[in-house]
């Protein structure tokens, strides 16, 4: 018997190899307008080309023929608050595997009207696009300029109340520091390291506690912010990492806050 994750693969599979995305085509593609009469149509095929994407990048040929990175931007300008969040959705399969549409989605303006996601009123978007900008930063530096203006957005989620939302943004910064210390100057400025420190200490959840840890990781690859890291820890803070390292309930990362201790010279 199929498990539930192998019957959703099975499932998808299917779709792509019986001409699925050849229905989507039929069924209107993602062109159709107006965008408010065909909103739940345009739901569904833009549904159906996150699940093809989310299982592999064998299938993203395929995307590219169906997937027209203007009809995406439409969406994204459109009135429909529903519709944005499944493109930021799509996008972030998109990019999940490989970077293969990266220059793609770069050249049709997608991330300018992303980026202005980071900033709505509605948590569902603002953790919808985040989660696609983290995404599009992941395999390689080739989007680091395009995505910088992200960083004065995502750097106010990274306080905000819904841990997704926040989470997103933790692996948003951290992907931004992964490949490239282009944007170095950018997390500085906007004081991240700091707010990471913080984060780490201060912060009740330790699924925040873990990301933040996994984005030391990238941190600790730049001089500058190392040196800044190192700064930040005031006896305050070194008095709050001591006792986050005894809490029996952070055990399971106690051997990441010794090696976070190591490369930060905390006593």
């Amino acid at each position: 018997m199929l498990k539930c994750g192998e019957l959703e693969s099975f499932v998808v599979k299917d779709m792509y190899h019986s001409n699925g995305l050849e229905f989507i085509m039929l069924n209107g593609g993602l062109s159709l307008q107006p965008i408010e009469k065909y909103e739940s149509v345009l739901a569904d095929n833009l549904l159906v080309l996150t699940q093809i994407c989310k299982q592999s990048k064998e299938y993203y040929p395929g995307i590219q023929m169906v997937c027209i990175g203007q009809d995406l931007l439409a969406l994204l300008r459109g009135p429909s608050k529903f519709l944005k969040v499944k493109v930021c959705n799509l996008i972030g399969q998109m990019c999940k595997h490989s970077d293969f549409f990266y220059s793609e989605l770069r050249d049709a303006d997608i991330f300018p009207e992303m980026i202005k996601l980071c900033c709505d009123s509605d948590k569902v978007v603002k953790k919808a696009s985040s989660f696609a900008i983290g995404n599009a930063a992941y395999y390689s530096s080739s989007l680091y300029r395009t995505l910088a203006p992200a960083i004065q957005h995502i750097v106010v989620l990274l306080n905000d109340p819904d841990e997704r939302i926040k989470t997103n943004s933790i692996g948003t910064i951290s992907n931004l520091t992964r490949n490239s210390d282009c944007l170095v100057p950018e997390i500085m400025e906007h004081r991240i390291p700091e707010i990471f420190v913080d984060l780490l200490l201060f912060d009740k959840s330790l699924i925040v506690k873990k990301l933040v840890i996994h984005a030391f990781r990238n941190f600790f690859k730049h001089s500058k912010i190392l040196k800044n890291l190192k700064k930040v820890f005031d006896e305050r803070r070194k008095k709050a990492f001591r006792d986050l390292i005894k809490r029996k309930d952070t055990a399971d990362l106690h051997r990441h806050l010794n090696a976070v201790k190591k490369h930060l010279g905390l006593t």
